[in-house]
């Protein structure tokens, strides 16, 4: 197993918002594979993907300008 780092635990407080989206069968099941894969549920492995690479667009666009 792979280690897995939840990056968004670094972030205080309660998760109180909600994002949903449409995705294609075959990357659902890549992700939940992934997520299982990693000791996780989908939801945690995606958010923390997500929200890692929004943090590595947003320092390198702050960077640039």
């Amino acid at each position: 197993m792979l280690a897995f780092t939840d990056h968004t635990l670094a972030e205080a407080g309660r998760a109180d918002a909600r994002r949903n989206f449409r995705t294609k069968s075959r990357m659902k099941v890549t992700i939940q594979t992934a997520a299982a894969l990693s000791g996780v549920d989908d939801s945690t492995f995606a958010m923390s993907a997500a929200y890692s690479r929004a943090r590595e667009v947003s320092n390198s666009h702050e960077r640039t300008t």
